[in-house]
């Protein structure tokens, strides 16, 4: 699993496999 900041809501982090 990798670690992604998004764009969006003040750059949450969400875990994507």
């Amino acid at each position: 699993m990798r670690s992604v900041k998004a764009g969006n809501s003040s750059g949450t982090h969400f875990n994507v496999k």
